[in-house]
């Protein structure tokens, strides 16, 4: 699923790559931008017909099983609640067509996880617990089985190019939204066919904040920086500096903390073991900086002074 945060990391590596931030294109971002997230949301759909093909194989599973009590030929993973409804929504068909999903199932692939999937001790209780609805199985399923597997990551990694960063997101939002749902609800599924049109608004404004005020930006952080030579920055911590300056002044639904927060986190996975404390020093010194100049305008009750 499609967070600000995986928006951010894109626009992140789309500087960096763009002559690391110095200068850049935006309509150009801004098509690599939206390329990149329908992507991302083109895998999750992959992800989660995984998950039903897995749970369609424990039926055939279950009939070459017939006649043996054992916990594995319940059948009750094919019967998942969740996964049923979530065939019924009546979007499910057109995302599953638009997308193109179905070019990426490797039926072999499928059995060899659900085999190693019955094999563990956590579908055991699953299988003994008798729940169709328990969405703490496919959570497992997910993080355990389908984010661990090397595989399906050779299978789809060349295809989708940032299939790790965009990976950690679709299953964590996932996960979060499967514990959401109502199973006696199918409007409660509506997340999970979300095109996400504001995140990528935010995406959009962030890119145009930036082509439009890059000099100004840049000679913010410079100005937190008065005792280190330019060229001895590194280049990322550069460019997640100037966004987050940027996202102070220029994306005024967005609270303070939150922007030093994101960054802090982002710098943690992308840059240097040494750079969270440098980056969050120059953010903090520039956010107090424009707070002092009257520069930082926050809209919507709350925002003022986050």
């Amino acid at each position: 699923m499609v967070s600000r945060r995986l928006v951010r990391v894109k626009i992140m590596q789309l500087m960096y790559a763009q002559n690391r931030g110095v200068d850049f294109d935006p309509k150009s971002m801004q098509v690599q931008l939206e390329s990149s997230l329908k992507k991302t949301i083109q895998l999750q759909w992959v992800f989660l017909n995984y998950l039903v093909r897995i749970s369609e194989y424990d039926l055939i599973h279950h009939a070459k099983q017939a006649g043996k009590e054992t916990a594995e030929s319940t059948g009750l993973l094919a019967n998942h609640q969740l996964l049923l409804m979530l065939q019924q929504h009546p979007m499910y068909k057109r995302r599953m067509e638009d997308y193109q999903v179905e070019s990426f199932v490797d039926t072999a692939l499928v059995r060899k996880l659900y085999m190693e999937l019955i094999s563990r001790e956590r579908f055991d209780d699953f299988a003994k617990g008798g729940n169709s609805a328990d969405p703490t199985i496919l959570s497992y399923m997910l993080k355990k089985l389908i984010a661990s597997s090397d595989p399906l990551e050779d299978q789809l990694s060349n295809h989708f190019i940032n299939y790790l960063d965009d990976q950690f997101s679709i299953i964590q939002g996932l996960a979060k939204s499967f514990k959401a749902i109502d199973v006696n609800d199918i409007a409660s599924y509506d997340s999970f066919y979300a095109e996400h049109e504001e995140e990528k608004a935010f995406g959009r404004e962030l890119v145009l904040a930036l082509q439009k005020n890059l000099t100004d930006v840049r000679e913010i952080m410079l100005a937190q920086v008065k005792n280190w030579d330019e060229d001895r920055l590194a280049p990322l911590d550069t460019v997640l500096i100037m966004m987050a300056i940027a996202e102070f002044l220029y994306c005024p639904h967005v609270p303070v903390k939150v922007t030093i927060n994101e960054y802090i986190d982002i710098s943690k996975d992308y840059s240097s073991p040494k750079s969270k404390d440098f980056i969050n020093g120059v953010i903090d010194k520039a956010m107090w900086a424009l707070k002092d100049a009257g520069r930082i305008e926050k809209l919507g009750r709350g925002l003022q002074n986050s």
